[in-house]
């Protein structure tokens, strides 16, 4: 795997998850701690082979 995929691949898995903490607006530390949580918990197995894939 050449390291310019493999780049792709992290920056697509921390897009997806900025997008749904942004989407969440959380105002406090707890609720920021969920919201990690629950933007990891959306990361699945299709995501990650897809970002994977050779294009």
């Amino acid at each position: 795997m050449r390291k310019a995929h493999a780049q792709r691949a992290i920056e697509n898995f921390w897009s997806k998850v900025k997008e749904f903490l942004r989407s969440q607006e959380t105002r406090t530390y707890p609720d920021l701690d969920k919201a990690i949580t629950d933007a990891l918990e959306t990361i699945n197995l299709n995501d990650i082979v897809g970002w994977f894939k050779p294009q």
